[in-house]
């Protein structure tokens, strides 16, 4: 099992346990994709890959992942629930949990702005 935050599209988030590939899809709705992340990023962040196609509802997460340092572009709107792991995989290529602190900052953003 691995702890995850997930960020859901209607604004509210949840720290959660998860424990393969199955349940990781289901947060997200489908398939994975990683969001590239640069500089100083703590987190691994997972969308659904299809989620512009199929219309998913938009993020009001977007501002937050920009402030973590993940690659989006500055017009992108990210579209359904968003889910973030620990930085770093561990010796077995397995997501590894994300920290507190990041946890932290999710509900000091959505205390602020949602």
């Amino acid at each position: 099992m691995v702890r995850a935050l997930v960020l859901y599209s209607n604004g509210k988030y949840k720290a959660k346990e998860l424990k393969n590939l199955k349940e990781f899809q289901k947060e997200v709705g489908g398939y994975l994709e990683l969001l590239p992340a640069y500089g100083d990023c703590n987190v691994t962040c997972y969308v659904n890959e299809e989620g512009a196609l199929r219309n998913m509802p938009l993020s009001p997460w977007t501002p937050f992942m920009r402030t973590l340092h993940v690659s989006i572009g500055p017009v992108t709107l990210l579209r359904g629930n968003i889910l973030l792991f620990g930085k770093e995989p561990d010796d077995e290529g397995d997501e590894t949990s994300i920290e507190p602190d990041i946890i932290e900052s999710a509900r000091l953003f959505h205390n602020e702005y949602l």
